[in-house]
């Protein structure tokens, strides 16, 4: 079984990137440009989360939150990124979040 990914990232030309940049590892991977999409698939649990910051319909972080006090999802890997200067933010409130800047 491949290990899956679930990626919240509501810029298209950067969740498009993911298949390509991933592609090649063979990762079972589902994007979702939406909160509400993301949160549609609630039943499922990946082995890594890949979340954007700033998101249309919410927050990154808030959606971090809400896995860490699931006991479903609180240890799986999370990934967070933001083309924002929120790297010492994350990094002093989110101390289990690992954080990437998007360029």
């Amino acid at each position: 079984m491949k290990p899956k990914i679930f990626i919240l990232e509501d810029d298209e030309s950067i969740r498009d990137l993911y298949p390509y940049i991933l592609g090649e590892e063979n990762y079972d991977m589902k994007t979702f440009a939406s909160v509400k999409d993301f949160n549609a698939t609630c039943h499922e649990v990946p082995n890594l989360y890949i979340l954007d910051v700033m998101l249309p319909d919410g927050n990154g972080l808030e959606i971090y939150r809400d896995l860490q006090n699931n006991p479903a999802t609180a240890k799986i890997p999370v990934l967070v990124m933001s083309a924002h200067e929120d790297a010492e933010i994350v990094r002093d409130n989110y101390p289990n979040v690992s954080f990437l800047s998007k360029p």
